[in-house]
């Protein structure tokens, strides 16, 4: 390396070179990681996804903690009650096929204690108020759905007020639903798949299952690690420039053989 790339302002040139690289390289592993964990995620939902139905009360209590919970989600889990439709709860900010809109979650009693069921989506149509939404079956009923964990605020997610009645709510967070309801809770919600006997129409639209391909991770990490391979070499011309731009003016600035002798 030519000594004038060791001067301060190079160095700062060279050191910030080697943080951008590390960090597009890490960024790549992270997008990698996160393509693994995806993968991962679909392999345990369309397992389970495709199981036989079993009582949601052989895998869930109030007291169920947060491990019994993740064992059971995506299962397909049935219960048997009545619609609680008064403390039905509409969650906004959420989209089908392109269109927005709510779902719709009511809980459904059963012997004691209630689960909370996301009964599908209804669109926001054209008013500014929320619409109604179509009332649950009336009698008992035997639901199958999709178990899901509550769920839960992220860093720059709006938040629900912490206290009063909750007619709208931007997420299903069950402990706070739970604080509304005169019964227990369980720690899961329901995802509908079906409903017996049949509501006929005009229900909410069921959810379908989430996508289960690799998303763009793998894209973003090849991305990342492309932008690192082209600072290198942006970094090696740039050096490769400047050194030979010095040579060429230390060359121009000799003296002339005769001269020095």
């Amino acid at each position: 390396m030519h000594r004038s790339l060791l001067r301060p302002r190079w160095i700062v040139f060279h050191v910030l070179i080697a943080v951008l690289v590390v960090v597009m390289v890490s960024l790549g592993l992270w997008q990698l990681r996160r393509l693994d964990e995806r993968q991962d995620r679909n392999t345990t939902v369309r397992e389970r996804s495709e199981l036989a139905a079993e009582p949601v009360t052989d895998w869930l209590d109030p007291a169920s903690d947060a491990e019994a919970v993740a064992a059971a989600e995506w299962r397909p889990l049935s219960a048997t009650g009545t619609f609680d439709d008064a403390a039905t709860v509409l969650v906004r900010n959420r989209t089908l096929d392109g269109a927005a809109g709510y779902h719709v979650v009511t809980p459904l009693v059963l012997d004691g204690e209630a689960v909370l069921v996301n009964r599908g989506f209804i669109p926001r149509g054209t008013a500014t108020d929320a619409p109604t939404p179509p009332p649950a079956p009336d009698g008992t009923v035997t639901v199958v759905g999709r178990a899901r964990p509550t769920q839960e605020r992220g860093l720059f997610g709006p938040p629900d007020p912490g206290d009063g009645t909750l007619t709208e709510a931007h997420r299903i967070d069950i402990p706070r639903l739970a604080e509304q309801l005169p019964y227990p809770v369980l720690p899961a919600y329901l995802e509908l798949v079906g409903i017996s006997p049949d509501p006929g129409a005009g229900q909410p639209v069921l959810l379908p299952l989430p996508a289960l391909d690799d998303g763009p991770h793998l894209s973003y990490a090849i991305q990342w690690f492309l932008f690192s391979v082209l600072a290198v070499v942006g970094w090696v011309l740039a050096v490769r420039h400047s050194a030979a731009k010095a040579r060429e003016r230390e060359r121009t600035d000799e003296p002339p053989l005769a001269a020095v002798s």
